[in-house]
């Protein structure tokens, strides 16, 4: 008994205790859904670096907003069909593939080739395009 009463007594303390933000944070005005992209309005104060972004995680009203809870727009979605170029000095070769994850420009994603049913990863370049990169 007297063990189950501490760890109440633990569980209590850890959530009863104020939930305090730093002044200098950026919250949530409304509920932001996962890919909703970022708009002025919808931050108590606007942020050049976070305005345009995607969403990544659910986030709440009121709560702060994180660089991690961020992320480039989505331009190859998973299971759809990508253009996959590949450069060599002046030539391109591109071939269709499946992308097998979803990207933002920049990021890195698995593509299989439609043709020989293989797994490469890629750089996403454009929408439902990337660039097979040495």
């Amino acid at each position: 008994m007297r063990r189950a009463l501490s760890i109440i007594m633990v569980a209590f303390a850890a959530t009863a205790g104020t939930v305090s933000w730093a002044a200098d944070q950026i919250l949530a005005k409304r509920t932001l859904r996962v890919g909703s992209i970022l708009k002025p309005g919808d931050l108590t104060r606007a942020s050049d670096q976070m305005v345009g972004l995607e969403v990544r995680r659910a986030i709440y009203a009121g709560h702060p907003i994180s660089q991690s809870d961020l992320g480039p727009p989505t331009l190859v979605r998973r299971n759809e069909i990508v253009t996959m170029t590949f450069r060599n000095g002046g030539i391109a070769l591109r071939a269709e593939g499946r992308a097998l994850g979803a990207g933002g420009s920049g990021e890195i994603v698995e593509v299989m080739n439609l043709e020989s049913r293989r797994t490469i990863r890629a750089v996403v370049t454009g929408s439902r395009s990337v660039e097979v990169r040495r």
